[in-house]
């Protein structure tokens, strides 16, 4: 599988067999998201629905835990109030 962005997309194996991208069926379904004013971060019992990672002055935003796909030394990490309210706090409207 290859980044595409903000998903990753499934790509073919070489002839031989191999492919030499980053590949683990559970992170598949993992999406960059844009927060907005109506986005839900955590779930009725208080967990994260959101996480996130912090690059520089901002945070990306994704739908569950994972590598961070850029660099799979790093994991994305559950959402907090305190992330929500530093970085997040001027999320624009829904369309």
């Amino acid at each position: 599988m290859q980044w595409m962005g903000d998903h990753y997309e499934k790509i073919e194996r070489s002839d031989d067999g191999y492919c030499n991208t980053y590949y683990d069926a559970r992170y598949f379904d993992l999406k960059k998201i844009e927060v907005c004013d109506t986005t839900e971060f955590f779930d009725d019992s208080g967990r994260a629905k959101v996480w996130y990672i912090k690059i520089g002055n901002s945070v990306e935003c994704y739908n569950q835990h994972a590598p961070y796909p850029e660099n799979t030394q790093r994991f994305l990490k559950p959402i907090t109030q305190h992330i929500i309210n530093k970085y997040l706090s001027n999320r624009p409207k829904c369309n």
